[in-house]
């Protein structure tokens, strides 16, 4: 029996294609919710506001708008493990101008400039790894939350 290595290999075992994928790894350190301390907090306790927090992003941003899959991740602060939360279609809806505030933060959305909303959907594919699979997420340049997953090298722990 093969036991899978990598992210991508774990996509590709449940017939997703890498090259379709964008890895979001969700974590801001030094910026506080408004009812949560980090983004790991708000996935746990009120995931309709985490997923309102994932489906907006900045306008045009490439990475989002190509790929139609989402692989998401959170950071546990207190273990610092970055954490499997689901694949999700995602299909960009509108651009628009950020005039609500962040479902996050509960500050105004990116200072009046455009945000992309998106339509998300979570999958079935690797449910059953979601809050559980932890993977090594590059230290080379943590500050890089979205990339595109062909060629990232995601060593599954």
């Amino acid at each position: 029996m093969k036991f899978d290595k990598t992210f991508n290999e774990l996509l590709i075992s449940v017939r997703v294609e890498p090259a379709e994928v964008c890895a979001i790894r969700h974590h801001m350190p030094k910026h506080k919710g408004k009812d949560f301390d980090t983004l790991y907090d708000l996935w746990r306790n009120d995931l309709n506001t985490f997923e309102c927090f994932q489906k907006t992003q900045k306008a045009k941003a490439l990475k989002f708008r190509s790929r139609k899959i989402w692989a998401a991740f959170v950071v546990n602060p207190k273990q610092k493990e970055t954490i499997f939360i689901g694949l999700y279609d995602a299909n960009w809806t509108e651009t628009r101008p950020a005039l609500t505030t962040c479902p996050y933060g509960g500050d105004k959305l990116g200072c009046d400039e455009d945000v992309d909303i998106f339509r998300t959907q979570l999958r079935t594919e690797l449910a059953d790894r979601i809050g559980k699979q932890r993977v090594d997420w590059p230290k080379d340049n943590p500050i890089v939350w979205a990339r595109y997953a062909e060629g990232l090298d995601l060593p599954l722990l």
